[in-house]
């Protein structure tokens, strides 16, 4: 694991913007990110029959898995493929490791997971999970190379090449998009939104618990 941050000039008044924003990037190392990808394009029929929720920003149609996020949780899956449990695990473990990098302070958190799958010609516009007061953290993972996911925040940008295994978390307000896919193959990534359990309304069928 590692920090990067997107962090702003040296202010030159007392009311000039400040913002020191942490960026956390790691890898899952395992052969089971394969078996995770293809367990996940092989239920992209079965999550389309759910209800459109929205498209997030991203700016996909309603052919697209990214428009039932919030309708389902990855992880639920975990007893139709068990490498899921693996990695879910590997994203906990990770999570204290970031936020024990950072110092910040640890919390009871739910979280809601879904997938994305892009083909040739797709893209993702720039959009944010959250900018509400109960905003926390978000991330994503992905389950092969190519394109590149930029995150900004305000002047400040962060382009992080997609590899296979790799997993982020940034705080939920980060804008960020991804890159024209260029590829014949679909490209597949997983993104999850984290909540401090003490500020979540619900708790429905799409949340999980994450960490005690």
């Amino acid at each position: 694991m590692k920090i990067i941050k997107l962090k702003s000039k040296h202010p030159k008044t007392p009311y000039a913007l400040t913002y020191d924003v942490s960026i956390g990037i790691t890898s899952w190392n395992d052969n089971d990110v394969d078996v995770v990808r293809d367990f996940l394009l092989s239920i992209e029929e079965e999550i389309l029959e759910h209800e459109i929720s929205s498209t997030g920003g991203t700016g996909l149609d309603s052919g697209a898995v990214t428009t039932r996020h919030g309708r389902y949780n990855v992880f639920d899956y975990i007893p139709q493929c068990p490498a899921l449990g693996k990695l879910l695990s590997f994203i906990q473990k990770e999570y204290l490791q970031f936020i024990k990098l950072d110092n910040t302070q640890k919390f009871q958190v739910s979280m809601g997971c879904w997938f994305n799958i892009l083909r040739s010609g797709n893209e993702m516009q720039e959009h944010r999970h959250s900018t509400l007061e109960k905003g926390y953290l978000s991330g994503n993972m992905h389950f092969a190379d190519g394109t590149i996911t930029q995150y900004r925040h305000f002047d400040q940008r962060l382009s992080v090449p997609n590899m296979r295994g790799g997993l982020t978390f940034f705080p939920s307000y980060v804008a960020h998009s991804v890159d024209v896919w260029t590829s014949d193959k679909p490209r597949v990534s997983l993104a999850f939104d984290l909540y401090m359990t003490k500020t979540k309304d619900t708790v429905g069928p799409a949340i999980i618990r994450f960490i005690q």
